[in-house]
């Protein structure tokens, strides 16, 4: 089974901090990829509310768990 997005969009992207962000993403990495597949992403489409360096932080987070995991 693969799991794609389940990132905050809502809330935490908007609103959140770069830290809390990639804290978000390194828990979800784990929970989600155990076992299977994950597709890191938001989980529907960014809105325009979303700082950039928080989309930045998302995939910057991504990248560097999955260097952590190989």
């Amino acid at each position: 089974m693969t799991f794609s997005g389940g990132i905050d969009e809502q809330d935490l992207l908007p609103n959140g901090s770069p830290e809390m962000i990639r804290e978000e993403v390194t828990r979800m990495i784990r929970i989600m990829s155990s076992g299977g597949g994950y597709f890191l992403g938001s989980t529907h489409n960014f809105q325009d509310d979303i700082p950039t360096e928080n989309i930045l932080a998302m995939y910057e987070a991504g990248k560097a768990n999955k260097i952590n995991q190989s």
